[in-house]
């Protein structure tokens, strides 16, 4: 058998039955040759054949969220690093005799950094 309990599958264009046509559900039984598939959480489900169904593949790895959030972090630390060497700069240029007075304040998560 191709699908187990708990796989979520797409129902295909089916003939007979347009309301369960490229419908999402989740397999909750087997009967035989026959998966229930449930919709929405809910009561409304139905049987169907193998032939009818596909599986809907989870991702592997990270999602999109987390993937997002990794990369609004890397941005974050590439500009506090950019920070950080204007301020190496401007403090290099004092200490050859340029009368230099730098302070910048950056906020991170909700809290103030000074550098």
């Amino acid at each position: 058998m191709k699908f187990k309990v708990g796989d979520r599958v797409r129902t295909l264009q089916l003939e007979d039955s347009e309301a369960y046509s490229n419908r999402v559900g989740v397999i909750t039984g087997i009967d035989g040759m026959d998966f229930v598939v449930s919709f929405n959480g809910s009561d409304d489900w139905t049987y169907f054949y193998e032939e009818e169904l596909e599986l809907i593949e989870e991702p592997k790895g990270k999602t999109l969220e987390q993937i997002k959030k990794d990369y609004s972090y890397s941005i974050k630390d590439i500009r506090l690093d950019k920070l950080k060497q204007l301020i190496k700069a401007v403090n290099t240029l004092g200490s050859l005799g340029v009368e230099v007075k730098l302070k910048i304040t950056v906020e991170i998560d909700g809290k103030k950094v000074e550098l």
